[in-house]
């Protein structure tokens, strides 16, 4: 990836709900950004831009990974940004090809929620309690075969 970590400017491509927790994970990793809303994306386009050192484009996953080299400046999907930030780690094996599922791996989809505190996912039981609502850890799980146990609320949630 062209040690995109290092670049300074991102720039962000497009309006979508995954963006909102990379332009968090931008901010925390102290970098600056922009965000671009654009019909389509073309070379000519983000070199225009030329003070951006690196995009990450939400439209689909496979403009990075077909026509990302036919970019000067690297051009990231989600998956790839994650990595770049350090959220996520390279998958040696098997590339994440989930941008669109409903029980995704990562936070770099629009569709991720993330596990319940029951440890299971929709398909394998889970009655939809998650981690990272205070109003559901509250009223405390529903998941598995004895109900589930009310989790201490964390302190920060208190």
């Amino acid at each position: 990836m062209r040690n995109v970590e290092k670049r300074k400017k991102w720039g962000w491509g497009g309006k979508h709900g995954v963006g909102l927790g990379k332009q968090k994970q931008l901010s925390a990793a102290k970098k600056s950004f922009v965000v671009v809303l654009l019909s389509e994306i073309f070379p000519a386009k983000l070199a225009a831009m030329s003070s951006v050192e690196a995009w990450v484009q939400v439209a689909c996953p496979r403009l990075s990974i077909d026509w990302g080299a036919s970019f000067p400046k690297p051009l990231l999907n989600p998956y790839e940004a994650s990595v770049a930030l350090r959220h996520a780690v390279w998958d040696t094996k098997s590339y994440p090809m989930d941008f669109y599922a409903h029980e995704s791996l990562g936070n770099w989809t629009p569709n991720h929620k993330p596990p319940c505190l029951c440890g299971k996912t929709r398909s394998t039981g889970c009655k939809g309690v998650s981690n990272n609502r205070k109003v559901s850890i509250e009223r405390g799980s529903e998941c598995g075969k004895d109900g589930g146990q009310r989790p201490a609320l964390p302190d920060s949630l208190g």
